[in-house]
């Protein structure tokens, strides 16, 4: 079980990774297209030199539904619609499922996305070196798949979960389960065949 759910995690780093990815180059795309219309220069009487200038202002979260970047702040509990609605997360809505449905495996996925510093020496209180050393990002992924996780980290702190709602996610984050009780979480992740995993 404990192998199951390492590969788990695992393939979770690589898929989350490519989903920021695709993410990064659409919002890229957006912003040059923004860009190249701002480079035209209309008559200063356009009726519609404003609006058009407020539609295609730049935001960092520009391609994310706001009504999800406000849904992610509160615990589940607090949620009266359910995180599972198969019409909540469309699209790129679903970069943040996957980056905040941490109580799932559980792991702080909002905080530490691909699980970089979780299993290292103080990473986690009352895990055991058994457990850093089976779940070490470096024992399932190359030296250039931990440097692409490591970049899309930063665009997620840049571009996806802001400051405020970065400390409202780590409150959350603050009741996941530690040491032997994270294992058992972790294995019951691994058997169900990655169910269990954000974005399952």
């Amino acid at each position: 079980l404990h192998a199951d759910a390492a590969q788990v995690l695992a393939e979770l780093r690589v898929t989350t990774c490519k989903m920021v990815q695709l993410l990064q180059l659409s919002q890229r795309a957006h912003e040059d297209r923004a860009r190249a219309m701002h480079e035209y220069t209309e008559p200063p009487d356009s009726v519609l030199k404003q609006k058009r200038h407020d539609r295609n202002h730049l935001d960092n979260t520009l391609l994310l539904s706001r009504y999800d970047l406000k849904y992610i702040e509160q615990s589940p509990s607090a949620n009266a619609r359910p995180r599972d609605s198969k019409t909540l997360w469309q699209g790129f809505n679903y970069v943040l499922k996957v980056l905040t449905d941490f109580w799932r495996l559980p792991l702080p996925t909002a905080s530490d996305p691909f699980s970089l510093r979780w299993f290292v020496p103080g990473g986690a209180d009352g895990m055991s070196a058994d457990w850093r050393e089976r779940f070490a990002p470096e024992r399932a992924h190359s030296a250039d798949e931990l440097a692409a996780f490591k970049e899309a980290e930063v665009y997620v702190r840049a571009h996806v979960i802001d400051r405020l709602r970065m400390e409202g996610l780590c409150r959350q984050e603050a009741s996941l389960p530690f040491g032997e009780e994270l294992g058992q979480e972790m294995s019951r992740a691994g058997s169900a065949g990655g169910e269990g995993a954000p974005g399952a």
